[in-house]
């Protein structure tokens, strides 16, 4: 190599590091959010709207009320893809619910040409993992919230774009919390505290409730999330400080001209609502995001995940894999054909160890020790964890003794004797599963490092103390009152149920798991809660259920390949 060529290679790295250290300045610290209520496209196209939000520079738009093309229309391009191409924001999902079911012509853009008062998001990066939730409560219905993740610095954001009934065009404002309680922001909040608390969170939309009242005010506290709005509006942006940003910067706008008294169509008029402008100086994401939380799961996948819906062992995979669990309690690996679990690993590309029963734990982690019920793992922090994974014995199973169901799948149907008391359920309850929470006691106490977390997890087949409850009882939701011995056990040793810990309401939140494959008036069953995460040393941070639709489940697979809702637990590691 002669001197010349040494000297070009010199400069060529000394450029390629100076290349490296500008590209790294990039990083995007500011982030800029718009919520918009474009009012069905009826006075504006959506490349004159561009035309006055692109001097915003918005990363994201969240909208509602937002036109589709109408039946028929042939070759019309839709709607917020011609505004994203306008305004330079390439990635679009657009939702499939309109609002209280309004469509055109009554509900029509100015050509006639597009309908409807559907959901849309926006973005300068990439949307992944849609997701519309139908949520229930007074006002007009369907009424939907559309999410979806984007990841920006390599921090995932939920973003969710909403239209919903509310209070705000009522006379009397509300003053009673029953008219919280029945809202349908109420149940919106339940999807928002679901979220991965390491993910930033920001909420826009039409929400019809006015800034300073009990339904805005209710949402904020229940979420925990900020408004940018302050003056009175039904238009918001709700975001949460600690994980998305500070605020530096808000405006409400109604663009170029006000919409007049008489909400008539006219020449300038953008909406009948204005624009939510937001600007947030990012928080960085921490560099120990993912290893810091771990998120433990337990799922019974229905005779080895093939049986259920006939679906691929994939789909069940799938489930796993959208819940992004970091630790699975896998029961009924055993299929007609044979187990399933050394498959299913693959599939996930995991670590697994198989218990008896057909039972197994899956993990993206190291495996450093096993028990009869359960592993010893070795996280990405350094630290250790035990899971505990039980498949209890269903039979005999006493919600149904109590309520005289002879269960036609049961090999032992005939031998179910039926009950009455609560005293003979728990004698029953302790003589079906109580040498098993002994024995899982007796491993728990055998563990070398006494500081590490210990979760345990599983399908149960005995409900819980905290949902069988006089309360509950007394609302016909269950027979009787029956404090069961299995949860009260595990309770008496320290360990929290992540469910109720967050959802400590047996009544508003039953987080039912058996069964998604039937109805409450189905007189073959009764729906409960037999699947649990239970954690000692460490408190969840947040849980969702997995399962065939939103009402019944926070995190949606369809079609859904088990008769068992899985449940998944969020935990920040000390």
């Amino acid at each position: 190599m002669n001197y010349k060529t040494r000297i070009y290679l010199c400069v060529l790295t000394l450029i390629l590091a100076m290349l490296g250290s500008m590209l790294n300045a990039e990083e995007v610290t500011k982030l800029r959010v718009i919520a918009y209520n474009v009012a069905c496209g009826q006075w504006v196209t959506p490349e004159r709207l561009a035309e006055e939000l692109k001097p915003l520079n918005p990363d994201i738009l969240l909208l509602s009320e937002v036109p589709k093309a109408n039946r028929g229309e042939k070759g019309v391009k839709d709607w917020s893809q011609r505004l994203g191409e306008a305004i330079g924001l390439k990635h679009v999902h657009v939702g499939t619910v309109s609002s209280a079911n309004h469509k055109a012509p009554d509900w029509g853009d100015m050509t006639g040409k597009y309908g409807g008062k559907f959901k849309s998001i926006l973005s300068r990066t990439p949307l992944t993992e849609p997701e519309e939730y139908l949520v229930e409560g007074s006002g007009w219905k369907r009424a939907s919230a559309v999410r979806v993740e984007t990841e920006i610095n390599g921090k995932k954001y939920a973003l969710y774009s909403l239209h919903l009934p509310g209070f705000a065009h009522n006379k009397r404002q509300p003053t009673d919390p029953e008219k919280w309680q029945g809202s349908k922001h109420r149940q919106l909040a339940d999807h928002i505290n679901a979220e991965d608390p390491s993910y930033g969170i920001i909420v826009g939309g039409d929400f019809n409730e006015f800034t300073d009242g009990l339904v805005m005010q209710s949402l904020a506290k229940a979420t925990q999330l900020k408004n940018v709005v302050a003056e009175e509006s039904i238009d918001h942006i709700l975001y949460s400080p600690a994980r998305t940003g500070e605020l530096i910067d808000s405006k409400r706008d109604w663009g170029p001209k006000n919409q007049n008294a008489d909400n008539k169509k006219a020449d300038g008029c953008l909406s009948d609502h204005p624009w939510i402008y937001a600007e947030f100086a990012l928080t960085p994401a921490s560099v120990s995001s993912e290893t810091s939380s771990l998120k433990v799961m337990s799922y019974n996948i229905h005779r080895g995940g093939i049986v259920c819906q006939k679906q691929p062992l994939s789909q069940t995979a799938k489930v796993i894999q959208k819940a992004e669990a970091g630790i699975v309690g896998i029961q009924e690996t055993r299929s007609p054909t044979g187990d399933t679990a050394a498959e299913l690993a693959e599939l996930l590309g995991w670590n697994f160890s198989i218990g008896k029963r057909h039972r197994c734990i899956m993990t993206r982690y190291e495996i450093t020790e096993e028990f009869t019920d359960g592993v010893k793992v070795m996280l990405p922090t350094g630290q250790a964890a035990y899971v505990f994974n039980l498949h209890l014995p269903s039979h005999p199973y006493q919600p149904y003794q109590l309520l005289n169901i002879r269960p036609s799948w049961h090999k032992h149907t005939n031998d179910i004797v039926f009950i009455k008391t609560e005293a003979e359920a728990i004698e029953w309850a302790q003589k079906t599963r109580g040498d098993l929470i002994e024995a899982l006691f007796k491993q728990i106490d055998s563990i070398s490092d006494k500081e590490a977390p210990v979760f345990v997890v599983g399908d149960f087949n005995e409900p819980s103390h905290l949902d069988w409850t006089e309360a509950a009882a007394q609302a016909g939701r269950h027979p009787i009152k029956v404090a069961y011995p299995a949860s009260q056990a595990l309770a008496q040793a320290g360990f929290t149920d992540a469910y109720r810990a967050l959802y400590p309401d047996e009544m508003t939140h039953p987080g039912l798991t058996w069964t998604p494959t039937k109805t409450a008036d189905d007189p073959t069953t009764h729906l409960d809660r037999i699947d649990f995460v239970y954690s000692k040393g460490v408190s969840p941070k947040a849980v969702q259920i997995v399962g065939e639709k939103g009402e019944n489940a926070n995190i949606v697979i369809s079609p859904y390949p088990s008769d068992h809702r899985a449940i998944v637990a969020t935990y920040d590691l000390p």
